[in-house]
């Protein structure tokens, strides 16, 4: 039955390394590569640049808060503004302390929203840049509490506002209250408008939920980071 027999085959890899003596798979940083999800292209990290955006297919990847500040606003302008506001968790939810906390040291950020003023092309605006890597860039008292103080500060030095738009929407840890923001940013929203003043939205990937459905949605120019 020698016939049958199953021969037996060396496998080589000729990517294989040692450490030590010992076989171990070549590894490729997980950031080296990154796969669209609109043409499913894996494309060198490098190819995207600082907008990240497939050279395939046109499709904005997500970016975060910081990398946008970058990209829009003149060299060394933008002050940061209403930093160090702390949610007070008014539900008392559980870990929800314990999340913020984390969420802040992985991001580097204090709240799901950036807000301030810079200088775009040598005009000052009011600024706020959601980053939905902070919890989904979801509504609680503490964004609503940044973006009506920039509204309200807009309206004092009569500044227009931009702000990019990033949410899944209100932030359930926090139930009404987060809710209540809603009304909120939106009274101060129309008391910059009753003001004459200009104010933008960018809506970038994603803008959902309570957020589409206030400040979101009341600029006076409301444009769109589609993809394809």
């Amino acid at each position: 039955m020698a016939l049958f027999q199953k021969k037996k085959y060396i496998k080589i890899n000729p990517n294989r390394s040692t450490v030590q003596g010992e076989m171990t798979k070549p590894e490729v940083p997980d950031e080296l590569f990154a796969k669209c999800p609109a043409c499913k292209h894996s494309i060198y990290s490098q190819d995207l640049g600082a907008s990240k955006i497939c050279p395939h297919c046109s499709y904005n990847f997500r970016i975060t808060a910081p990398e946008r500040l970058k990209l829009l606003v003149d060299s060394d302008s933008f002050t940061e503004m209403y930093t160090g506001i702390e949610s007070k968790n008014p539900l008392d939810f559980p870990n929800y302390a314990e999340k913020l906390a984390a969420t802040k040291e992985k991001t580097g950020l204090d709240e799901a929203v950036m807000t301030g003023t810079a200088l775009i092309k040598g005009q000052k605006v009011a600024l706020a840049i959601m980053d939905s890597t902070f919890i989904m860039a979801s509504m609680g008292t503490v964004v609503g509490e940044k973006i009506t103080r920039l509204f309200e500060m807009a309206t004092a030095e009569q500044l227009p506002v931009v702000i990019f738009t990033a949410s899944g929407g209100a932030r359930m840890q926090e139930g009404i209250m987060s809710l209540m923001q809603m009304a909120k940013i939106s009274a101060a929203v129309k008391k910059h408008s009753n003001a004459g003043l200009l104010y933008i939205t960018v809506l970038t990937d994603p803008t959902t939920g309570g957020v589409t459905a206030s400040f979101a949605m009341l600029g006076d120019i409301i444009l769109l980071n589609l993809s394809p």
